[in-house]
């Protein structure tokens, strides 16, 4: 019976796992933008300039696991998709695409929305820093009144040794 091998990553010469470098986002994003510009010119330009925070966040980016990337272009992508959704579903007509373009709360929302991402990449770690000492604080002042306890019980010997 032959035994079941688990695939594995690839691994570089030095025996790490390669990581992604971010050319992958940056083909589907072509390949999207030309599928779309065979049906609307307009949604291309929301997408290319309102996907710029995106692209800044994967240039600046260097850690391997990409998590930047990752959570600023999710972001961004949800201020897009709904501008994107209304130029495609018109019409046809490019008068609701040139409205939305040359609004200024769309793009208003579009950059809001990436920098929600930055800030989510940036204070997040921080509220799970603060809630982990909190956590930590807890446990120490109920390990020192478990000890107390102890100590009215058996002694003061158990400090001692």
């Amino acid at each position: 019976m032959k035994s079941a091998r688990v695939a594995t990553l690839p691994k570089s010469a030095m025996g790490r796992p390669v990581e992604s470098s971010g050319n992958g986002y940056i083909i589907v994003l072509t390949l999207v933008a030309a599928a779309m510009s065979m049906y609307s010119m307009y949604s291309v330009v929301i997408v290319m300039f309102g996907m710029l925070p995106g692209l800044i966040a994967m240039i600046v980016d260097q850690d391997p696991r990409r998590y930047i990337s990752k959570i600023v272009l999710t972001f961004n992508a949800t201020g897009v998709v709904p501008y994107v959704v209304k130029i495609l579903s018109g019409s046809g007509s490019g008068s609701v695409a040139i409205e939305i373009i040359i609004e200024p709360k769309t793009w208003l929302t579009i950059y809001i929305s990436a920098s929600i991402g930055w800030l989510v990449y940036w204070i997040f770690p921080q509220i799970a820093l603060f809630l982990n000492n909190v956590k930590t604080q807890i446990r120490l002042q109920k390990l020192n009144y478990d000890l107390d306890k102890l100590v009215e019980e058996w002694g003061d010997e158990i400090k001692t040794k």
